[in-house]
């Protein structure tokens, strides 16, 4: 069989170290995950339940490279001890319930209308721990003061450099497990150094393995190297090697795009040629699901390059023609790329607003598209003085059965922030009828509000939302609604909160979730007077691995001297592999120099266990990434993450999965 064409009944062995040790964990553990290997995307850390499938629907089925559908019954196995996990099942679009009310019945599985899953998806802007740290340096060298030896000190070049060779010869071992081949592949992916990277990763794309296929396209878009685009583009439209490349590795290829193109400013040259390649693939019904949405991506990330060109227009009119397609599922993308690109253009966007409020209060709307127009109306409605949409949107919400609608719809609300929505949305807190759970999504959605307020210009505005998430705060009794609340205080930079915070993480600390969010809402305000505090509550916390990579977190938006020298003291001698995961995953978070060294001798040490290497391979990408977001922090953020997809979030499958 030609390794390029995917025989729908297979699927990979080992998915990837960075999408699948998560699952590892939580059978080891039976707790909340670090959802596949560090990327920790709420309870459960599992797919969102959703009416759509993967890649099938009845009338897609002849495509000689399809992705095994969620409705063939087949599972994905994660590493070796993990158990399988299989994709919700569906029978595809014409399953779903109606728009409003949604599917009937008892749903067994996690409830992922919890604000924490939004949260993960969102959190890397708010986190900016880069952004903080070189922010910081700069504002020091600026008064001429030296940084503290001990605080964060992100790697130099000169020591991306020196992590290319061991990641390479580890690639490079005969035998190599998916698990350490992908890693090292998204690593030097992240790195984004030119010499040896093309020539090594290319040959993947041969690979009996389906996961190091479609790993290698990947990071051949990730690292955004020139050399890589004719590569990528044969992959991309299914030509590579005169063979059928299958789904999987021509979706990973779009997603390499889109994430190149992000990444690199010089990633392409001839933008006009690629955009009417990939509109072609996603207007095309004769492609697979999979395919089309990832064409989405990477005309959303072309189109958002140039916001005031003839490209972002052209795109936009391909991209509006996709919300009439026959298959919602992909609709609801469109919805949300459209949305992606107008949030970076220019002008009011009256038109598309208006189109999007008429597709929003149709009742023949799908359940997945109101939720994704929901999103990108408060993605691109900069206008808080455009009081009739916010009435209709609020009218909207309010009428709605649906939570995911009504709290998509309340975080939009704050994303367009204006008085009318803050009198709202305060009143909501306020009026004592809302479930604790939309107490939560409320708080978030006025901390978002709060966040785009500059405090000079807007005292009274941000004071009162201070006001409403503290009284909020103080009143609700369970700790992890009350950590969701310190998340909303801690994006406002309320400083008062934090002696109260402190209190409830020291309160709950046996609670592993609510005080990982309680260390990181310190975290978010700064709050470096109780660096001690956290240090004691997360680096106790040896066997709970959430509490241990979110706490260091804190501890390096707090720039603790002593954080890195404790983890890597503590990975020396940690001995089992969800420690060794948890710790890997946290130095590569902080992304400081010192733990390099250590990490390269996990790394090149064959007699150590294969997902430990592949964790420090993880750990190296990290904290030499080149860039100052994560690569897939752009797919995730905004993301109606309902609307699944296995190659976009799949139970370890998809690429916001992997870390």
């Amino acid at each position: 069989m030609n390794p390029m064409t995917y025989d729908p009944s297979h699927r990979p062995a080992s998915r990837k170290v960075h999408s699948g040790l998560g699952l590892l964990a939580g059978a080891l553990l039976c707790s909340p995950l670090f959802g596949h290997g560090g990327q920790y995307r709420g309870p459960g850390g599992s797919v969102p339940p959703s009416g759509g499938t993967s890649s099938g629907s009845s009338s897609q089925s002849s495509n000689p490279g399809a992705t095994g559908s969620s409705s063939s019954g087949s599972t994905t196995s994660g590493p070796a001890g993990a158990a399988p996990v299989a994709p919700p099942s569906s029978a595809g679009p014409a399953s779903r319930g109606a728009a409003a009310g949604g599917r009937r019945g008892i749903s067994l599985g996690p409830d992922y209308n919890q604000w924490q899953y939004w949260w993960e998806y969102n959190k890397e802007p708010f986190l900016d721990r880069r952004g903080r740290l070189a922010t910081r340096s700069e504002s020091e060298r600026m008064l001429g003061r030296g940084v503290d030896s001990g605080a964060i000190q992100p790697p130099s070049q000169a020591d991306r450099r020196s992590m290319v060779g061991p990641l390479l010869r580890t690639l490079r071992e005969p035998k190599t497990s998916p698990d350490i081949a992908s890693s090292c592949m998204i690593a030097l992916a992240r790195i984004g150094i030119a010499e040896g990277f093309v020539d090594s990763i290319e040959p993947f794309l041969m690979d009996p393995n389906q996961e190091k296929r479609e790993t290698a396209a990947l990071a051949l878009g990730i690292a955004g190297l020139r050399e890589a685009l004719p590569i990528l583009e044969k992959v991309a439209s299914g030509e590579y090697a005169q063979g059928v490349v299958d789904v999987r590795t021509r979706s990973f290829a779009l997603y390499g795009f889109a994430a190149g193109i992000d990444r690199r400013a010089d990633f392409v040259d001839d933008a006009p040629a690629l955009q009417a390649k990939f509109a072609k693939i996603a207007l095309s019904l004769g492609e697979r699901r999979d395919v089309r949405v990832a064409a989405i991506h990477a005309l959303t990330s072309l189109a958002a390059r140039s916001p005031e060109s003839g490209l972002r227009r052209a795109t936009q009119s391909d991209l509006t023609k996709l919300l009439e397609t026959p298959d919602d599922l992909v609709a609801a993308h469109a919805a949300i790329a459209i949305g992606r690109v107008l949030a970076k253009a220019p002008g009011k966007h009256t038109a598309t607003l208006e189109r999007f409020l008429e597709l929003l209060e149709a009742p023949s709307t799908s359940r997945d598209l109101r939720r994704s127009l929901c999103i990108a109306i408060g993605q691109i409605a900069t206008s808080p003085e455009d009081v009739d949409l916010h009435d209709r949107l609020r009218g909207a919400i309010q009428k709605s059965r649906d939570l995911a609608f009504q709290r998509f719809g309340t975080i939009a609300l704050g994303q367009i922030g204006g008085r009318d929505n803050l009198d709202f949305l305060v009143g909501r807190l306020e009026g004592g009828k809302l479930q604790q759970a939309d107490r939560v999504w409320t708080a978030l959605a006025l901390g978002v509000l709060g966040r785009g307020l500059e405090r000079d210009a807007h005292g009274k505005d941000w004071q009162r939302i201070a006001s409403a998430l503290t009284r909020e705060f103080d009143a609700t009794r369970q700790a992890l609604p009350a950590s969701g609340i310190a998340l909303a205080l801690g994006m406002i930079g309320a400083k008062d909160a934090g002696p109260k915070i402190l209190e409830q993480l020291q309160a709950h600390k046996n609670d592993e979730e609510a005080a990982g969010y309680f260390a990181l809402s310190l975290g978010l305000l700064s709050e470096r007077e109780h660096r001690e505090e956290i240090r004691k509550v997360a680096l106790e916390a040896a066997r709970r691995e959430l509490l241990v990579t979110q706490g260091s977190i804190a501890l390096g938006l707090l720039e603790d001297p002593d954080i890195v020298e404790s983890l890597t003291a503590r990975l020396r001698s940690a001995g089992s592999i969800t420690a060794k995961s948890s710790l890997a995953r946290a130095l590569g978070f902080l992304g400081d120099r010192r733990s390099l060294p250590e990490l390269v001798t996990i790394l090149d040490d064959p007699a150590n266990p294969d997902l430990a290497r592949a964790f420090a391979a993880v750990a190296i990408g990290l904290a030499c990434d080149s860039e100052a977001m994560p690569w897939n922090a752009r797919f995730a953020a905004g993301a109606n993450y309902h609307a699944y997809l296995e190659t976009l979030v799949g139970g370890g499958a998809g690429i916001l999965d992997i870390l």
